[in-house]
């Protein structure tokens, strides 16, 4: 599962069919729309959407092709890049 994070300002939504990692709470909000998850959260949406707020993470089964990357954004990728950002950032202010 590959852990996205809502951008969007208006929330985003996701059109099935998609197998998608929802948290505790996010089951208890929309369980009665997915139903019964495995032991791990892992819902399988086979049909309808799921709709999402504005810096919600969820996993889902693929990023590419199932989602707009102008509404969402990949956790992992998103982490690696704000860690790159840092150690440029102070590898220039200790080189100064």
């Amino acid at each position: 599962m590959i852990q996205v994070r809502v951008i969007a300002p208006m929330g985003a939504v996701v059109h099935g069919p998609a197998k998608l990692q929802l948290s505790r709470e996010q089951l208890a909000r929309r369980g009665h729309l997915v139903g019964r998850p495995d032991g791990k959260g892992v819902v399988a949406l086979k049909d309808g959407s799921l709709a999402f707020k504005l810096g919600e993470v969820f996993g889902i089964d693929a990023f590419d092709g199932k989602l707009n990357a102008a509404l969402f954004e990949d956790v992992a990728a998103a982490a690696k890049a704000a860690k790159a950002t840092a150690q440029a950032t102070s590898g220039t202010a200790a080189g100064a």
